[in-house]
């Protein structure tokens, strides 16, 4: 697979717009943890079981609301490094073809002094 290249103030974009969304599942990840005790359910055994899954929903399994969030959240850092991996090719890309330039302007040169 080839990499992507990308100019420096789209990918400087790219990275605000994670930070962005990186900060946002940071406070819904804080608010989801306030989830770990809830109540009010009442004391029947329907309620406590109520009670129960919605609690599991919010932080006690594989497909709970914290978890996800930590997935969106890995998702998300790992797109912030695609995006500075796209930068540093974009770089690569750039001082390769400055450099190929150089050398055909180099040749121009030596060219024009011989005739």
């Amino acid at each position: 697979m080839k990499p992507i290249r990308l100019e420096p103030d789209v990918i400087a974009n790219c990275q605000s717009i994670c930070d962005g969304m990186l900060d946002q599942l940071k406070l819904a990840s804080d608010r989801a943890l306030d989830l770990t005790a809830i109540s009010g359910f009442g004391t029947f055994p329907s309620a406590l079981e109520l009670q129960s899954g919605y609690q599991n929903k919010f932080t006690g399994d594989p497909t709970s609301l914290v978890e996800r969030l930590k997935q969106y959240t890995d998702a998300v850092i790992e797109m912030r490094a695609a995006f500075s991996e796209a930068g540093a090719g974009y770089s690569d890309s750039d001082n390769t073809m400055q450099q190929r330039l150089t050398s055909l302007d180099s040749l121009a040169a030596l060219d024009s002094e011989k005739a």
